[in-house]
């Protein structure tokens, strides 16, 4: 999944990722993290009430020679899916 688009070396680039609770129970995150150091997420622990949505902010500063694809996951107490990995380019 490509999130951030065309990048300019060694300029920020930000991105709105908007996270949705369907379930019908408070959503708590515990963990929102990057395999790749150019990704930050914030907030890293938030909550999600049932049927609402939250705005995660993920900031890119991408490097020289370095792979611009990894993985963002995001760790809760979601019965279904508590380990949710998300992809991105």
């Amino acid at each position: 999944m490509t999130l951030f688009g065309e990048v300019v070396l060694g300029e920020e680039t930000n991105l709105n990722l908007l996270i949705r609770n369907e379930g019908n129970a408070l959503l708590n995150v515990f963990n929102a993290i990057s395999d790749n150091l150019q990704v930050r997420v914030a907030p890293k622990t938030f909550a999600v009430q049932p049927s609402a949505s939250r705005v995660v902010d993920v900031q890119l500063i991408a490097l020289p020679n370095k792979a611009l694809t990894g993985e963002l996951t995001f760790n809760s107490d979601d019965p279904n899916n508590p380990n949710f990995v998300m992809p991105w380019s």
